[in-house]
């Protein structure tokens, strides 16, 4: 697990931990695991009963897990942008390059296939399936938590621009 840090700190984020990992199950299967830790009821969590799971635009204007997959680390080169609420709506979008031609990706699913929420824990698990490609990959793991009083928080495993910038190549790590 590698713990993922608040792109600003405030009280609400400094209670927070928040950590994540990526494993390849399968050729066709990638798996993301996020891990809260902390006060759990000062972020706002979706109605996780309510409507059924869908694919969604714009989950990361609320809490959302998220992921970017490139086999470059070059902004010229395409790559996947990968969204997942705790309740499970998702969405994959494919890029030509930084962002530019963002559009959903037809032949790749998320399901967020485990929720265990605990009083002072909680542990999300999103399954990617579909034809991926077979050469290692380059990954970003981030979460963008919004709490009850209604501030955002943006969470990475680093964070290299004066702003909250996911899509920043020079951040993404390699996963096998």
């Amino acid at each position: 697990m590698s713990n993922l840090i608040s792109f600003n700190s405030t009280p609400l984020t400094e209670a927070l931990k928040l950590s994540a990992k990526s494993l390849r199950s399968s050729p066709q299967v990638i798996e993301l695991e996020f891990i809260v830790e902390g006060p759990l009821h000062s972020i706002s969590w979706a109605d996780l009963n309510s409507e059924p799971v869908q694919r969604r635009d714009e989950l990361w204007k609320s809490t959302c897990f998220e992921a970017f997959l490139s086999l470059s680390a070059e902004p010229s080169q395409p790559y996947l942008e990968i969204n997942c609420s705790p309740r499970g709506d998702w969405n994959i979008y494919s890029f030509d390059s930084y962002r530019q031609g963002m559009t959903p990706s037809p032949d790749l699913v998320a399901q967020l296939i485990k929720r265990d929420v605990q009083p002072e824990y909680a542990v999300f698990t999103v399954q990617i399936r579909g034809p991926l490609p077979s050469e290692p990959l380059l990954t970003s793991l981030t979460a963008v938590v919004q709490f009850v009083d209604g501030t955002i928080s943006y969470w990475a495993l680093q964070h290299s621009q004066e702003k909250p910038n996911f899509h920043d190549k020079s951040t993404f790590i390699a996963i096998t």
